[in-house]
């Protein structure tokens, strides 16, 4: 609400300095109130611990871009982290998924062997029955956890393909924070150059190109209708001396 509306035509424009005296003065007050009010905090201690906040704030608008852009890139770099510790949970979680589906079946056949050659001892059977089901049965619900838990393959797919534009991102983030912590070293021979143009300077730009091209061919074939009857002989030398010098100019450029 309090940005939310347009300034006052008379209000004027505030330096940063002039704002830190301000919050110096200010925290000045509160702690000669507090010093007042011994017995209980004082109703001002808000205030002191609002201008303090001030003060901790940047003092150019390039710092404030560059720890903006700090922060950022923090998050992106934790955010980068967790998917890839997720991506190799996954590949882990999948290894084991396979050796134990290998080892389920070697037991398997070896139970089979031992109930084949112990047909005598069928109240061992039925116990080892019984705890084999269940084993199963706390198996299975383990299986059921770790598929829940577990990615599925577009899941996977989103996460590497995060993964990949986090580290690209993280990237244009670090040139621009280079670019703003050289800023101000290089302020006064950047800000002699020209400037970027803007959308509309451009678009008049391209217009203008196209009407000289159009207007090109035009007098091309008007040249050519006067000198129609005018004949250019080029000597050997001269082609060459001119290819040569095509040549050069490509490299030039």
């Amino acid at each position: 609400m309090l940005f939310s509306e347009a300034a006052p035509e008379t209000s004027k424009k505030v330096g940063r300095d002039d704002v830190a005296k301000a919050a110096d003065n200010l925290v000045k007050q509160a702690v000669k109130v507090g010093i007042f009010w011994a017995n209980s905090s004082p109703p001002k201690a808000a205030e002191a611990s609002a201008c303090t906040a001030l003060k901790k704030l940047p003092g150019s608008n390039d710092a404030a871009v560059g720890r903006a852009l700090v922060t950022v890139a923090a998050s992106m770099k934790d955010v980068a982290r967790e998917l890839g510790e997720m991506v190799e949970r996954e590949g882990e979680e999948r290894g084991e998924g396979d050796e134990k589906g290998e080892g389920d079946k070697t037991g398997e056949r070896e139970e089979e062997g031992k109930a084949n050659g112990n047909l005598g001892r069928k109240q061992q059977e039925t116990e080892d029955e019984g705890n084999d089901k269940e084993k199963d049965d706390g198996d299975e619900e383990e299986e059921e956890e770790e598929e829940e838990e577990s990615l599925g393959e577009e899941e996977r797919v989103l996460a590497r393909s995060g993964l990949c534009v986090c580290g690209a991102a993280e990237g244009v983030v670090r040139c621009l924070i280079y670019l703003v912590a050289a800023w101000p070293q290089h302020r006064d021979s950047w800000g002699q150059q020209q400037l970027a143009q803007t959308p509309q300077q451009l678009q008049q730009e391209q217009e203008e190109e196209r009407e000289q091209r159009e207007q090109q061919p035009k007098s091309a074939d008007n040249g050519n209708a006067s000198s129609s009857s005018d004949t250019i002989c080029i000597n050997d030398d001269e082609s060459t001396h001119m290819a040569s010098f095509l040549e050069t100019f490509a490299v030039a450029d």
